[in-house]
């Protein structure tokens, strides 16, 4: 007798395997570039096993993040990548993601977008902080996909300066500023792409290129002769080679100012000091040799720290050390040290005065009858005389070896030279100074050598002429030039070595709207 047996096999197959997919990211619609960022979420019955889009014949693998989808209250869990799209032409495009889980099953979801890079620019000219007198040129170039032609914007601010290409832009307007040239190119569907430059307009016809600008100076490192200090949060001075730091525990709120002088004494901004006659103060801090002693001062008795800041600010001018003396009864007051022995060159004054020093020349400001910053120079010899008598606040600049002051008032450059009258060098921007045989000016990139020989002080007209009164003090010869764009010069006169007042006419204005002048020294 046979037997048969039959086996039955159980086996668990899923039969309704529910997958939905949702695309966050593009938007139906939506423009996309050189590439497409794709954000979906899954939900599954299953475990997912892979996430993919495709768009025309390339396809992406998305990744799992719990916080890579944008949702409405922040990013939320889902599958995102890019997908490339290098070498497709302009048009509307399908994107799909399909999501397939562990046992096969899948499901995909379908949107669309648009393809269409943003536009190109390419600007070749201006430069980035060009200097020019009135004009600039203009070069650039862009490209776009779209079907009809890009609209071009040149602002300079909130002023629209051109619609079209263009090869020059007249700036003349911004004369003595800076702006900022913004080029805007805009494709047919409204994707915009922006550069743009900075440049400064300076018509000053004192003003002569001479070369690239150099670094600016770093204000937390001072040098003098072999030592060298600067702080980084602490102290550090001594020899160049053997650079230590000096000062521990020191604190200081706010930046600090170092004055260095040539025997490598170190003078460092107010520090929270102690002091059994007094207590809690503030002063300048004298580091010498490894010592660290306050500069005193001979107001008295016991202050609160929230009362008192004795000294403050030091400054070298290569012969003396300088600091601002504050006294809550008082106010403040312009000491010169030397010798540990204070000199007082200015105060009390009910606000800190301006000032800087250098070769034993000291420019500081008092106030005026009308409470305007009248400017003051203290000679090496000790005497004093007012620069400036405007009615309105004047402002230090910069001071030479020789006690020569480049001062501002009201926008307007000013040259004071000891025992001669102000000079007048009109308005310009930049930041002067003085290069050990002349002054300088630095604007943008640019450095510029400022001649205040000669000035034309004034231009009227007379019988229908420009009559030019020229002051000089030139000790060669100068030409007299007029130009009617800024850009070609004629030179009508030659004036010889004088000091004084020169007044001449010039001929070839009659009838003109507008006409430029200026002088050049040879």
């Amino acid at each position: 007798m046979k037997i048969a047996f039959v086996i039955l096999a159980c086996v668990s197959v899923p039969v309704a395997a529910a997958i939905q997919v949702t695309i966050v990211q593009p938007t139906p619609g939506q423009l996309a570039g050189d590439s497409v960022f794709v954000a979906a979420t899954v939900t599954s019955t299953f475990e997912i096993a892979s996430v993919t889009a495709s768009v025309a014949d390339r396809t992406s693998l998305l990744t799992f993040s719990s916080s890579s989808v944008p949702g409405r209250f922040g990013a939320i869990p889902g599958w995102t990548n890019t997908v490339s799209l290098n070498g497709l032409e302009r048009g509307a495009f399908n994107i799909t993601v399909t999501a397939r889980d562990v046992f096969g099953a899948e499901s995909s979801s379908q949107t669309s977008f648009t393809l269409d890079r943003r536009p190109v620019l390419r600007i070749t000219a201006p430069l980035q902080d060009t200097v020019t007198k009135s004009s600039v040129p203009v070069d650039f170039s862009f490209s776009d996909d779209g079907p009809t032609l890009a609209t071009i914007r040149i602002l300079a601010g909130s002023t629209l300066l051109a619609t079209n290409p263009v090869t020059s832009l007249n700036l003349s307007a911004f004369d003595h500023s800076s702006v900022t040239l913004r080029f805007e190119i805009t494709d047919s569907e409204g994707q915009t792409t922006t550069d743009q430059r900075t440049v400064f307009i300076e018509s000053n016809p004192r003003l002569r290129a001479i070369g690239p600008a150099p670094p600016p100076d770093d204000l937390k490192v001072k040098i003098e002769g072999d030592w060298i200090a600067y702080h980084d949060g602490g102290i550090w001075a001594g020899l160049s080679n053997t650079v230590t730091r000096v000062a521990y525990g020191i604190q200081s709120d706010g930046p600090r100012t170092l004055a260095l002088t040539t025997d490598g004494t170190l003078y460092t901004d107010p520090v929270r000091y102690f002091s059994q006659e007094r207590g809690w103060f503030y002063a300048v801090m004298k580091l010498k040799d490894g010592v660290v002693s306050p500069v005193m001062d001979e107001v008295k008795g016991r202050k609160i720290e929230t009362e008192f800041i004795s000294n403050f600010a030091p400054f070298w001018d290569g012969q003396h050390v300088l600091y601002i003396k504050r006294d809550p009864e008082r106010g403040y007051a312009l000491i010169l040290l030397a010798n540990g022995v204070e000199t007082m060159i200015a105060g009390w004054n009910d606000s800190m005065p301006a000032f800087t020093a250098l070769n034993g020349w000291v420019a500081y400001t008092q106030k005026g009858t009308s409470g305007q910053d009248q400017i003051w120079m203290r000679a090496p010899d000790g005497s004093k005389a007012q620069r400036t008598f405007f009615g309105s606040s004047s402002r230090i600049e910069v001071l030479n070896p020789s006690g020569e002051l480049m001062l501002s008032n009201a926008g307007v450059k000013h040259l004071s030279q000891p025992g001669k009258p102000l000079l007048e060098l009109s308005a310009f921007i930049g930041q002067p100074a003085w290069s050990g045989d002349h002054w300088s000016v630095t604007i943008g990139s640019t450095l510029f050598r400022l001649d205040p020989a000669d000035v034309i002080q004034s231009i009227s007209i007379r019988n229908g002429q420009a009559m030019i009164s020229l002051r000089t003090v030139n000790t060669g010869p100068v030409e007299i030039q007029a130009s009617t764009d800024l850009e070609n010069w004629q030179t009508l006169a030659t004036v010889p070595p004088s000091e004084g007042v020169v007044e001449f006419s010039d001929q070839g204005s009659v009838g003109l709207l507008l006409r430029f002048y200026r002088t050049v020294s040879q």
